[in-house]
Order: structure tokens, then sequence, then C-alpha cells
């Protein structure tokens, strides 16, 4: 474990405030570094970022995020999302961008379902139909030279969510900081969400129902992540099941951990 002075750890030192990166543009962006595991060992700094859309970053902006180690970027939007908004780091050659959408369309992945699908049930969702998707980014993550990894997605929220989740608990992060960490997201993105509310009556939904959608309260991944464990195993089980082999899993948490 890295310490300073010889005494704390330094990975103590990082707060939900240092953890948050502030770019111009960007707003849900964060580092998820100094989080202690249940064996009391600490996830590095500037190892793993999650964010919303990168489709505002200036150079300036684009200039920081190499600064901080970037090296692999995964947009998980779908292709009409990228189209129009398009990450302008998709074409840089200072990043491994990966263009890696969960699904392709909103209506494969409801297919079949015939309630309202709330954000509880739209993650279960997401674990039960796309783990070759999710086994897929956690592939390309767990490749050498891949870290610092960034993953975004539209409000870097939902998507991103259980990337961060499954790569979170995966390292042995307890539940309570991983539910934690999520909550973070709907404080930080208050000055973009009328464009979403915009978005979602366009889409079709009612204000009550897409300000439901754009929560993030605790509950909902504290339920998400008791699916994980009682449905799929755990993350570890539930990667390794969907293709992920022991020494990808085993390299990955090295990369994340101090």
């Amino acid at each position: 474990m890295n310490r300073s002075n010889g005494s704390q750890p330094t990975l103590n030192l990082c707060t939900d405030q240092t953890r948050r990166v502030l770019l111009p543009g960007v707003y849900n962006l964060r580092h998820v570094g100094g989080y202690e595991t249940r064996n009391g060992r600490f996830t590095r700094p500037n190892a793993f970022f999650r964010a919303d859309s990168l489709h505002r970053l200036d150079k300036s902006g684009q200039q920081q995020l190499l600064t901080r180690g970037v090296r692999t970027i995964i947009d998980l939007r779908d292709r009409a999302e990228q189209q129009e908004l398009p990450n302008p780091l998709a074409d840089s050659a200072h990043v491994d961008y990966r263009f890696m959408p969960l699904y392709t369309h909103w209506d494969d992945l409801a297919a079949g379902t015939t309630e309202v699908i709330g954000v509880a049930q739209y993650y279960a969702l997401l674990l039960s139909r796309c783990g070759p998707s999710f086994a897929e980014v956690f592939a390309v993550m767990a490749q050498p030279e891949a870290f610092s990894v960034l993953v975004h997605c539209a409000a870097g929220k939902d998507r991103t969510g259980l990337v961060v989740a499954l790569l979170l608990e995966l390292a042995g992060v307890p539940d309570e900081t991983i539910v934690a960490d999520y909550a973070l997201s709907y404080g930080y993105l208050q000055p973009i969400l009328d464009e979403f509310r915009a978005r979602g009556v366009a889409d079709g939904f009612t204000a009550e129902e897409y300000e439901q959608i754009l929560l993030s309260p605790a509950p909902v991944m504290r339920q998400t992540l008791a699916c994980l464990h009682q449905e799929h195993g755990g993350a570890r089980a539930y990667l390794h099941q969907h293709g992920l082999s022991e020494q990808q899993l085993d390299n990955l948490v090295e990369q994340v951990l101090s």
C-alpha cells in the first residue's frame, strides 16, 4: 500500500470533490480512486474515470484528460447518440477510442416487456440481456496498457453506472461505497438536466416518467447489486460466465487497485 509521510494511506486523501474532474462542457466526470476494499486495499486515483458525454469537450479539456493519463476511451452510447453528438477524441492518435454500445436499440433491449420499465428494472435488463457486451468492455480494459480508462455514455449514470458497479464490486469495494458513488450523479448533472428533460418529452415520456429516469437514488443501486449477487453470483462470476478468464479478471483488479 502506498503511504504518505510514512503513516496515512495516500488514497485516503481522495474525497468526492477531489475525485471530480471539472472541465468545461462535462458535468459528471470523476475518477473512482480512493475507495477502500474489503481487504484494506484502495482503488487507484486517476486509473478509471466515469463520465457523461464528451461532445462539448474543447481542445484544452481533451489535453487535460491526456495529461491525467487516459489511454482508452470506451463509448457506451448507441449509434444514433454517437452520430448526433460525436466524441471529439474518437479520431485522436493519443487514445484508443472504442465504440462499444451495450445494446443496439432500446426496442431490442426491452423486447417482450409489457410493463413500464423503471430505472431498477432497466438495470436488471442490462445485466440479464447484455452480458456479452459487458464482457467485451471488460476484455478491453483487461488488455495490457489499457489504463487509464475512461468509460462514458450520455449522462454517465446508467450504462456507465453499471460498468462502474461491476468494476468496483470485482475489485472488492463494499456495496455501500458503490451505492454512494452512484448516488452522486444526479447532483453533478443538475446543469444539463433540462436538456435531458426536453429529450425525454420528445421521445414520448411524460414529465413525471422522465423525472424518475433522471434520478440516481441509492435504493436503486442497492437493488441492482442485490440482483447482481442473487441472480448472477457477483461481478466475477457474471463476467467469467460471459467469457472472461480468471487471469483477465485478476489482471484487471491489479490495474484498478493500489
